[in-house]
């Protein structure tokens, strides 16, 4: 299965242009910085520690959906894997705020469409893409979460950017958008397995979990640590075993 490790200069990126830097619309204000032993820690919510899970969570969400589909249609290769990783990087690198869709759906589009166009600027000085696998991946960051979108690549990266709302969102949210939407293709107790593996890895970065096994606030000191330090990061990240799913064998009938 594919690691962030090829991936820390893209990491290292879009922390450095992007995630590191200051919010700059204020008509909504929360999470905007977290005071830490690592200085103020910029965008909390949606900062490096946030894109890096998504991007680890990408592969074991596209394991755990193509052990359990009734096609191949979740197979991925593993540039496709990779590429989007690399789009789950990008996914929030336009965010202004941290206010969602319901809260101003015009600028909450915009925010999306600004990380598809540094997705594309990125991909056409640093990829070799053709154009068609460009716009396709860009489509992919620029239309996230949208319930319109199918393809499988699509679901694989919503599933993976879903599994870290544990840190945000009400137990009620978490039954509706994530438990629900995964049970539609997976049993119930691998569905759990996701989740458990999602909230380990918020425990293992030091983020706050609002909804999971075990709630808890900041612990800033780690926090602030993997939120500044790429490598720190992918560490937290892979101190945390990447669970396997459990695919029962089919049973035969005996012939009578």
């Amino acid at each position: 299965m594919l690691t962030l490790g090829p991936l820390l200069p893209v990491c290292q990126f879009v922390y450095e242009y992007y995630l590191s830097q200051v919010y700059t619309d204020r008509e909504c204000i929360w999470d905007w910085e977290l005071e830490t032993e690592f200085g103020t820690i910029q965008r909390p919510n949606h900062g490096l520690a946030h894109s890096m899970r998504v991007a680890q969570l990408v592969p074991v969400v596209a394991n755990f959906l193509n052990a359990h589909a009734e096609d191949t249609s979740f197979t991925l290769t593993p540039k496709q894997t990779q590429l989007l990783q690399i789009a789950a990087l990008f996914s929030v690198v336009g965010r202004e705020n941290d206010a969602g869709f319901g809260d101003n759906p015009e600028k909450y589009m915009k925010y999306r469409l600004k990380s598809a166009e540094a997705f594309e600027q990125f991909a056409r000085a640093t990829l070799n893409l053709s154009e068609a696998e460009l716009q396709y991946y860009k489509h992919i960051v620029h239309k996230m979460g949208s319930p319109n979108e199918q393809s499988p690549e699509f679901k694989i990266l919503n599933f993976a950017h879903k599994l870290d709302l544990l840190r945000c969102y009400s137990a009620q949210q978490i039954e509706n958008s994530i438990i629900k939407p995964l049970n539609e293709y997976l049993p119930e107790s691998e569905t759990q397995v996701l989740l458990d593996y999602a909230e380990d890895l918020l425990h293992a970065t030091g983020n706050r979990v609002y909804s999971g096994k075990n709630p808890t606030y900041y612990n800033t000191a780690l926090f602030g640590k993997v939120s500044t330090n790429v490598r720190a990061c992918v560490d937290a990240l892979f101190s945390v075993d990447s669970p396997e799913p459990k695919v029962m064998p089919k049973m035969q009938l005996c012939p009578m």
